[in-house]
């Protein structure tokens, strides 16, 4: 299966018909995610949008203010309050529609929440636990802004560029922000139609660079050795 490396490590990617990942960013953010959920097992999880119970079966919490699925809070992350700290927090590329989307309810774009969103949920990170954020670049004009001037803070981050072929490399932030980051229509493949049997090119918006940020409970945090030495039944479905 095709592999690409992330951080010196190699990782397949993730496929699933489910949003045909293939095509798309979860090849590579899914997979990334997946990894980390499986050397915290048993550990409290935390994931901020709905996006994992689509494609892995695990015991976590979930807080998601537009999503109506099973077990799911629906709450703005920016209100989420608990007594639980964390050992792992993820997001999949969730936070660029903090304070873009309007959501129907007329909140004016480019209000700066995505800092307020991101300052609280490295509150609810356990002493020795890792957030783990995927954020897509050219979407939300904000953020691109926001990570360029640096206004955005994570420990480590790192960016995956994808190429014309939906293979993705990762690269420099720095560069990426160089270079042209917006939406583009792309032929990622074929299909045929089924009236006139003809093999027909798919056109379709995707994300060309993907930020990987972490943020850690504290620089010199101690490992869980008992979480990273479990390993995780697959649970993909």
């Amino acid at each position: 299966m095709a592999k690409f490396k992330f951080e010196g490590n190699e990782y397949t990617y993730f496929t699933s018909t489910y949003n045909d990942t293939r095509h798309n960013e979860r090849a590579v953010e899914v997979a990334l995610v997946i990894d980390y959920v499986s050397k915290f097992r048993g550990s409290k999880i935390l994931e901020i949008g709905n996006v994992l119970s689509n494609y892995l079966a695990f015991d976590h919490d979930i807080v998601d203010k537009y999503d109506n699925g099973k077990n799911v809070l629906k709450q703005d992350i920016v209100d989420y309050t608990t007594d639980k700290k964390y050992d792992l927090i993820v997001s999949v590329s969730t936070f660029e529609h903090i304070g873009w989307d309007s959501g129907g309810e007329g909140v004016a774009k480019g209000t700066g929440k995505i800092i307020t969103a991101l300052d609280h949920t490295k509150t609810l990170l356990a002493e020795a636990g890792t957030m783990l954020i995927t954020l897509p670049l050219g979407y939300n004009n904000e953020l691109d802004t926001l990570l360029k001037e640096k206004k955005i803070q994570f420990d480590k981050v790192s960016c995956m560029k994808r190429d014309d072929y939906n293979g993705w490399d990762q690269i420099d932030l720095e560069d990426a922000l160089k270079m042209d980051y917006s939406r583009e229509g792309c032929y990622v493949g074929e299909y045929v139609n089924p009236d006139k049997d003809l093999r027909v090119g798919l056109i379709t918006n995707y994300t060309r660079f993907l930020v990987i940020g972490f943020n850690y409970g504290k620089k010199d945090r101690k490992e869980y050795k008992a979480i990273f030495n479990t390993s995780m039944d697959s649970g993909i479905v």
